[in-house]
């Protein structure tokens, strides 16, 4: 059996379903939660967001995410509404050039995900590959013992607190910091999970900060290892883009 903790998705990581032998150092620990082994398979993962903001009429949206993990990279693709996509690529090592996202044109005039309070990267949990800190105090997150770390954003203008299952060495929550500030402005939650096959796969997730929050729900998902068919559509066509 395996697991899949794709948040924010959205990243997608592949873990086996084992136990920890021995307690890690904080820095072994986060490189193993960086890179699980089986990383070569697709998945994809079809839903809908639904976003509410206080004294505002709430708001929905499709979304689509897929991924094709290889050994040394994630590449990804996030479509929200049908019109506005992201193609992102993800080396498995920290450092400011190991995330890149490119907007797929044409673009919307206003985006859709920025509204409801995501970040394309968010979904493919780049987030892990943000410059170690330090550990915090454990903690225990929906009955899970889960070990705390703090990391720097690229920039130094954020960090994160990362709660990681100790066990499994997946994240269950991360909450984003601003410099200097003590308190989050964002808050993501996985939320539960669907077996597909060998693979356990995010269905839903939560995103909060003051005053909003965005669910998203994901009913359609796939998933196998790169030697089985893969999608011929697995990368898609946002409307409006040339060929489409």
């Amino acid at each position: 059996m395996r697991i899949l903790a794709v948040i924010f998705l959205l990243t997608g990581m592949l873990l086996p379903l084992l136990s920890a032998e021995e307690y890690l150092s904080s820095k072994s620990f986060l490189e193993k939660a960086r890179n699980p082994v089986g990383k070569n398979y697709w998945v994809t993962m079809e839903g809908k967001a639904i976003h509410r903001r206080r004294d505002k009429d709430n708001s929905e949206s499709p979304i689509y995410v897929a991924l094709r993990m290889f050994p040394d990279r994630t590449a990804a693709q996030v479509i929200i509404n049908g019109n506005e996509g992201y193609l992102l690529g993800q080396k498995y090592e920290p450092g400011p050039e190991s995330t890149s996202v490119i907007a797929m044109e044409p673009k919307p005039a206003k985006s859709k995900l920025a509204e409801f309070g995501l970040r394309p990267q968010d979904l493919t949990m780049a987030f892990m590959f943000w410059d170690f800190d330090k550990e915090l105090s454990s903690e225990r997150i929906k009955g899970y013992e889960c070990r705390v770390l703090k990391l720097n954003s690229p920039s130094k203008d954020e960090y994160i607190h990362v709660y990681i299952n100790s066990e499994y060495y997946f994240p269950l929550k991360v909450e984003w910091f601003r410099k200097s500030e003590d308190k989050p402005y964002r808050t993501g939650e996985f939320g539960s999970f669907r077996k597909h096959g060998d693979f356990w796969l995010v269905s839903s997730l939560l995103i909060y900060g003051p005053g909003w929050k965005t669910r998203i729900d994901f009913d359609k998902t796939a998933a196998d290892f790169s030697d089985k068919s893969i999608p011929a559509e697995l990368f898609r066509k946002i409307e409006g883009e040339a060929g489409k």
